[in-house]
């Protein structure tokens, strides 16, 4: 595709980068002398309406929503949206399938950012049919339910589903003929597998786990991980110093120092945005358009944080700690 489709938009959103809140900002806001202060710090922007609804947390979750739809308004190609909405297809999916073979009404914790509507989510849950399902999610989806009735262990679902929703993210980027979408899903999916690699050997998990878990698509195979499962970490650190993820390798060194999955997960989303982050040298493409969605996500995500944070009296520096870093 070429990349002048991104003219006229570009513009805008480079405007509406300079509305983001900054780190400072953020900061600032750990800082309120209480939850009322923090609201108050917030008038003006674009988080007044969503944080002043009776519920902050419902609020923020209708921001995202409304991004969404801003953002496939806005693009001139639906696939560099719809590549960041599968994962709220994926929550969805997974809530709805959990919450029918359980019996409960799930309806309020489905977030309508993905891009399959929630009514359509909803008419599968009551009709049991697949109509208007990405091939691959539906398939996805069956399996989910079958191999539940044959385990009973709810992790089989999230397993099938985190699989499918990279297929099709895959399916959508290759379908765009955009390299930057393949090269962002192939990212997520190795660090994804890089995380699951980590968290399973912390619990002595199985080899077997990890090979029903990994997944397919990303630039460091499966034969990477498979040799180091049942050896010391610290290997694993020293092999992946060699691949295009050599950063990881000091990060997982202090990971296992602090043995703290929390510093990963803090620098996994980090080494995203640092990805992300060199929208900001492109003057024209679908960088632009991900980097502002990734961007207001983060946002909103620290917020979260930071009001929940506030609301329940926790120290302004341990909130501080838990703050990623921001795209501006």
């Amino acid at each position: 595709m070429d990349n002048t489709v991104f003219a006229g938009i570009t513009g805008r959103i480079r405007s509406m980068e300079t509305k983001l809140l900054g780190m400072p900002k953020l900061e600032s806001l750990s800082d309120a002398s209480d939850f009322e202060g923090c609201i108050e710090m917030l008038k003006g922007t674009r988080y007044d309406k969503y944080i002043n609804m009776p519920s902050y947390d419902e609020g923020l979750k209708i921001a995202v929503q409304d991004l969404y739809k801003e953002m496939h308004k806005m693009s001139p190609a639906r696939e560099v949206v719809d590549i960041m909405a599968v994962k709220y297809d994926a929550h969805n999916i997974k809530c709805l399938i959990k919450g029918r073979l359980s019996d409960l009404n799930v309806e309020n914790i489905l977030i309508d950012a993905g891009t399959i509507p929630v009514p359509d989510l909803m008419r599968i849950k009551d009709e049991k049919n697949f109509k208007g399902i990405p091939n691959i999610l539906a398939r996805r989806m069956r399996e989910s339910v079958k191999v539940y009735k044959k385990t009973h262990i709810s992790n089989d679902i999230d397993v099938n589903i985190d699989r499918g929703t990279f297929e099709y993210m895959m399916e959508i980027s290759k379908k765009s003929g955009m390299k930057y979408l393949t090269e962002y899903t192939s990212l997520i999916i190795d660090v994804t597998n890089i995380m699951s690699f980590i968290r399973l050997k912390a619990v002595g998990d199985e080899l077997a786990t990890f090979e029903k878990m990994f997944i397919q698509g990303g630039n460091i195979g499966y034969d990477i991980f498979s040799p180091f499962f049942g050896q010391s970490l610290d290997k694993f650190a020293s092999k992946i110093f060699y691949t295009g993820y050599y950063k990881w390798a000091n990060a997982i060194s202090e990971y296992m120092k602090a043995n703290d999955i929390g510093y990963l997960e803090k620098f996994r989303d980090d080494y995203i945005m640092d990805f992300i982050k060199k929208a900001r040298y492109v003057s024209l493409g679908p960088q632009i358009v991900i980097a502002y969605i990734a961007a207001v996500e983060n946002e909103i995500r620290m917020l979260r944080i930071i009001l929940t944070g506030k609301k329940n009296n926790v120290k302004p520096e341990s909130i501080k700690k838990r703050l990623r870093d921001v795209y501006v």
